[in-house]
């Protein structure tokens, strides 16, 4: 990330007071009930960048509030099962935030929509990313190329995307065009997400900062002074 940068994007995250809050929970099923079992913690599923022979699951982390897994940011590769793992459920997410789409940070989006499948999930599910470009799918098109009726790749699960198919849910992608300042996306209860833009390359990409339990959490996403990675 280039210096001058750095300073737009500290002067955008500093709007309010921050208090972040960077806690790892362990990933096995025996102690995920006591992650964030009170207050708010954040839970590391994957750290890991797009080479598998460094042996973590790809970027995505569950951001937990007594008890209960509320935010999901990204979803790369192995990132379901260490999800599944932390005893997290998709009926309980409030929200999914994507930071961009390299596969990386994205991979495991619709494993993870196919086990919603099997859950009691009743209410519509926000997906909130950035824009798209000549090379990069915008959020809505992400979700439709995988989910639509006509063309997407898993369509027989189109149901809980398609309007006017019945399903027990529905996916609502949402665009986020974002700038230096930031902009408050989604107010549920206690809970404020915002976003800002970043840097990444050519690449459309979103920081996000989610306000929970009198907590300030933000998560930078890729950022660079110009390369693509």
């Amino acid at each position: 990330m280039s210096r001058q940068h750095s300073r737009s994007l500290f002067r955008a995250l500093r709007f309010l007071p921050l208090v972040c809050l960077w806690l790892s929970c362990a990933f096995l099923p025996a102690a995920a009930q006591s992650c964030g079992a009170q207050g708010v913690a954040v839970q590391v599923l994957g750290s890991g960048g797009p080479e598998l022979q460094d042996k973590r699951a790809m970027s995505s982390y569950l951001v937990w509030e007594n008890g209960q897994a509320r935010v999901l940011i990204d979803a790369g590769g192995g990132s379901a099962l260490r999800f599944g793992e932390s005893g997290a459920q998709m009926a309980h997410l409030d929200v999914i935030l994507f930071t961009h789409f390299h596969v990386d940070h994205s991979g495991d989006f619709a494993a993870l929509i196919k086990s919603s499948w099997f859950e009691d999930r009743k209410r519509p599910l926000p997906i909130y990313g950035p824009p798209g470009n000549d090379f990069m799918p915008s959020t809505t098109e992400f979700v439709s190329d995988f989910f639509g009726a006509k063309h997407g790749v898993y369509r027989y699960l189109s149901q809980l995307f398609a309007p006017g198919e019945e399903g027990s849910y529905k996916m609502q992608p949402h665009i986020v065009v974002a700038s230096s300042t930031p902009v408050a996306v989604l107010r549920t209860g206690e809970l404020v997400i915002s976003a800002v833009r970043v840097l990444h390359g050519a690449v459309p990409s979103l920081a996000w900062r989610i306000e929970a339990g009198g907590k300030v959490i933000v998560f930078s996403g890729d950022t660079s002074g110009g390369a693509t990675g």
